[in-house]
């Protein structure tokens, strides 16, 4: 079941008509009666539906409408397969549809101390490019943690799978329509949320998991680069190794082959018929654990290095940008979630040695690698506790950690450090209730701060489970969405005085050379730490 206190249920006013490029909408005013009143505006239209012929199309501008546009309820989720830990009753209240295009406005109704409005924030969804939607963050959670922060919050949707991500290599169908869909909202929010007493001129996209890896990503295009000033990258971002599929194109003809299509050659008589097909048909479940084939992090779909949205390889597109105030993390036992059963000391042993022979096998030469792996075991597992089943489950959720973003993203923040353009704000959520797993939890090795942990707490909302807010929840909300909020206004999370009372005398400082691994550990007393996890890395080899 939906919690009200997340997205809001029962009846409420109706919002102020706002009149947009396309038309006029009209939202519910979901916080109201109380000095700061905040209204919402969702199933608003970004784009054109993209079915039919416009299937495997870049999106187009919504068509215009008469009269007044009822925004008052979440569209359709993007297509995609049944994730096994949803919960029923979600699935089966909000299903899914082609047609998704959609985006939501939540709006503070009071007058802005700027003229040109309040900072805007627009929230993109993870789910490995497969699964997930907007609904997941909710409605009433943002208006109360975002918006009454003097804050324009929109959160977005985007084809997901291979819907998404169907690559041919030609111009039978363009590559990576997902960035384009996402591109294509950062307009509509370019070209409309003045209206919404939103700065267009002052807008912070933000991401967890492969929405962390998207934003990243689209401060680097440069077709999207230009349509926002910070970016939020949680638990991913384009330096992971899972960020770009380098064999795209092969394994939508695979995926296709396994559901009986057969590329014959033609990509424009492949795409045609793919066009005939169902959205079912390309639905593609979600990965419960850590997939490393040809022991890379890849997920099942993903962007890909095309020479149109992206023009060059990644690396030359960074050199040549100028970097943009961020914040990067992601949650201080991200492997948590990715290490799944059989629990055994030699299943674990296994995988933590594969995943440190991954590490390695391109930075040490084939004589030492074994060598090597097992001096960095040492590390992780206490040799006196060799047989512990409980020492090799941390050896394995951290090496998974290790190789899904906590290596990639340290690399990250150096590069930010030597590059010295911007600033760059480093964190590790820490912070976590044992009650928020639902049934994954029963799964995993042990209770930790795991993989949404840090979105969780940043809207106020619930990811993995429903579960009830306690007092300190709502105080990690409190802080972290002050953090947040302050960045998305002043570029500082400290705030506008450079010191947020919130931390009780703690300053958050961005990266530096001399400190490049300095970063917040987000949890009940929070605090500047300079070291992040490298008691088993020599960082001169895994980076």
């Amino acid at each position: 079941m939906t919690n009200p206190d997340v997205i809001a249920e029962g009846d409420f006013p109706s919002s102020r008509q706002v009149k947009t490029k396309y038309g006029v909408v009209e939202g519910r005013r979901l916080i109201h009666g109380v000095e700061k009143e905040v209204d919402a505006f969702q199933g608003i239209p970004f784009a054109k539906p993209p079915v039919e012929k416009l299937r495997f199309e870049l999106p187009q501008p919504p068509e215009s409408w008469e009269g007044v546009k009822a925004t008052k309820a979440f569209a359709l989720r993007s297509q995609q397969d049944i994730f096994p830990y949803e919960d029923p009753e979600f699935t089966k209240k909000y299903p899914v549809s082609e047609d998704s295009l959609y985006l939501n406005v939540f709006t503070p109704c009071w007058k802005s101390e700027s003229e040109k409005g309040f900072p805007v924030l627009v929230y993109i969804h993870g789910g490995a490019f497969l699964i997930d939607s907007s609904i997941k963050y909710g409605d009433i959670c943002i208006c109360r943690n975002i918006c009454r922060k003097d804050v324009v919050c929109v959160t977005i949707q985007y084809r997901l799978g291979l819907l998404g991500f169907m690559a041919t290599g030609d111009d039978a169908c363009p590559d990576n329509l997902a960035l384009w869909d996402m591109t294509e909202a950062l307009k509509w929010v370019k070209e409309n949320i003045a209206q919404f007493n939103g700065d267009p001129d002052n807008v912070t996209i933000m991401g967890q998991s492969a929405g962390g890896v998207a934003v990243d990503l689209l401060s680097l295009s440069p077709h999207s680069r230009d349509l926002f000033t910070k970016y939020v990258a949680m638990a991913g971002n384009a330096t992971c190794e899972f960020s770009i599929h380098e064999y795209m194109i092969e394994e939508c003809r695979l995926k296709m082959e396994e559901r009986g299509i057969i590329y014959k050659g033609d990509s424009k008589e492949f795409i045609k018929e793919l066009r005939r097909l169902p959205a079912d048909v390309f639905n593609i479940p979600a990965p419960t654990k850590l997939d490393r084939p040809n022991g890379r992090v890849q997920l099942s779909v993903g962007p890909r290095i095309d020479g149109k949205f992206f023009p060059k390889p990644l690396a030359e597109l960074r050199n040549e940008t100028k970097g943009k105030p961020h914040i990067v993390g992601m949650a201080g036992e991200e492997g948590l979630l990715t290490s799944m059963p059989p629990w055994t000391v030699e299943s674990c042993r296994t995988l933590v040695q594969s995943n440190i022979a991954g590490l390695i096998k391109e930075k040490v030469s084939p004589t030492k690698v074994r060598k090597t792996r097992n001096d960095i075991i040492k590390m992780l597992v206490d040799i006196k506790k060799e047989e512990s089943l409980d020492a090799w489950c941390r050896a394995l959720v951290q090496s998974n950690g290790d190789v899904f973003c906590y290596i990639d993203t340290q690399k990250h923040v150096l590069e930010r450090a030597e590059m010295g353009h911007e600033p760059c704000y480093f964190y590790s959520f820490d912070y976590y209730n044992p009650d928020m797993f639902g049934p994954l939890g029963e799964e995993m090795a042990y209770k930790g701060s795991t993989h949404c942990c840090d979105i969780t707490y940043a809207f106020g909302t619930r990811i993995l489970a429903d579960f009830k807010f306690t007092e300190l929840d709502q105080k990690i909300t409190d802080l972290w969405s002050t953090l947040i909020t302050n960045f998305v206004k002043y570029s500082d999370p400290n705030g506008p005085d450079g010191e947020e009372p919130l931390l009780n005398g703690t300053k958050w400082e961005p990266v530096t050379i001399d400190q490049p691994q300095k970063h917040l550990a987000v949890n009940k007393e929070s605090k500047v730490k300079l070291i992040f996890k490298v008691e088993h890395l020599d960082l001169r080899i895994l980076l």
